[in-house]
């Protein structure tokens, strides 16, 4: 069997690292020998992760034996990589277009390109990637499923958003959205669990918004969760709340929806990008999309003026949340429905295709 070696970031509790480990742990399952010739490599402490994270990274810290056959796998942004190889890049982008130096790097630089989604395989392609592979992502079933322990949260009706602070996510829009759907005295909570930004950052921002409201004097409530908590720990949060609401202007594949519905909650999401791979109008509450919109150049390296995204509409994103608020039936029908369509994107499966790439390329 080939060995893989894996290179990227696999501690920190954001999409690169959030889905390495994920490999790693179903490629160590299925049986295949893996090494991290770098290391663990990432920003957040490792002892923080779950521990069988931290027992699997110690085997795979291990070099092994010599092998035949090999192939190293790159998860991260291709600009980290300056010499031509016989190595795979993978990786995922949030626009309708990808970086020109990306897809220079992509063309001269690895064997083949790996991205997860249909939403992907179009924007490189169209961006002028030559060699694409569809490998897929998918969701942990025994850790994310109904069953698992709800956390003690309000006795209220709970949405909640997960999210990296940045302007893609579209904070603004949902904390509008959240306002402008209900009132102090209607009986919700949104939670936010976010990181990269301080609380009482967070706080102002919050109020900020607030003040755009001039005949307003109280709020419905919002609860920020700050921390980095452990996986096992995001699986009970997306249990315990009703509804997961994402309404960002792009996203290259978006974990939290696919976790959230594993778990029978869910999501309120933007009707456009990478989760539209396994979102559906019977699983999921769309956001209509206005339009494709020029990004905002100044919020990422990365990001040009070329390049456009989603422009969710935050009227129809305020009356999805009230609608919710309103129908629980109609929740757990797509709750249910959500729960039969997810279990054909398992790690398991996404690792299986994985190999199999692997060993045809090494043949």
């Amino acid at each position: 069997m080939v060995l893989i070696q894996w290179e990227g970031p696999v501690t920190d509790p954001v999409g690169y690292a959030t889905v390495a480990r994920e490999f790693l742990f179903a490629l160590d399952k299925l049986g295949v020998n893996c090494y991290l010739p770098q290391g663990v490599q990432g920003w957040t402490d490792v002892k923080k992760l779950d521990k069988e994270f931290i027992k699997l990274f110690k085997k795979l810290s291990k070099k092994p034996q010599s092998n035949k056959k090999s192939i190293t796998i790159h998860f991260r942004l291709p600009f980290h990589h300056q010499k031509k190889s016989n190595e795979i890049i993978m990786t995922i982008f949030e626009t309708n277009r990808i970086p020109h130096q990306w897809v220079k790097m992509c063309n001269n630089y690895f064997r083949e390109t790996w991205v997860p989604n249909e939403f992907n395989m179009k924007t490189f392609r169209d961006s002028g990637v030559k060699k694409l592979y569809k490998v897929p992502y998918g969701v942990n079933l025994d850790r994310y499923n109904p069953n698992i322990e709800e956390l003690k949260l309000e006795n209220r009706f709970k949405f909640l958003s997960m999210f990296d602070f940045s302007y893609r996510k579209n904070p603004h829009g949902l904390i509008n959205a959240y306002y402008k759907a209900f009132n102090y005295d209607d009986d919700v909570v949104l939670y936010v669990k976010t990181w990269n930004i301080p609380v009482i950052q967070f706080k102002d921002y919050i109020k900020k918004v607030q003040k755009g409201y001039k005949n307003k004097k109280r709020f419905p409530k919002i609860i920020i969760i700050p921390s980095v908590i452990s996986d096992s720990n995001i699986a009970r949060l997306l249990k315990t709340v009703d509804i997961h609401v994402m309404p960002s202007y792009g996203e290259g594949w978006s974990m939290p929806c696919i976790q959230s519905m594993a778990c029978g909650t869910p999501s309120i999401a933007t009707s456009w990008g990478g989760q539209m791979e396994f979102l559906t109008n019977k699983n999921s509450f769309l956001i209509a999309v206005k339009s494709l919109i020029p990004v905002k150049v100044s919020h990422h390296l990365w990001y040009h003026s070329y390049m456009q995204w989603a422009n969710p509409n935050i009227n129809h994103l305020s009356y999805l949340m009230r609608y919710c608020y309103e129908h629980p039936k109609e929740v757990r029908k797509k709750s249910n429905q959500g729960i039969r369509d997810v279990k054909k994107w398992t790690w398991e499966n996404a690792a299986k295709i994985m190999v199999k790439r692997c060993e045809e390329l090494c043949n």
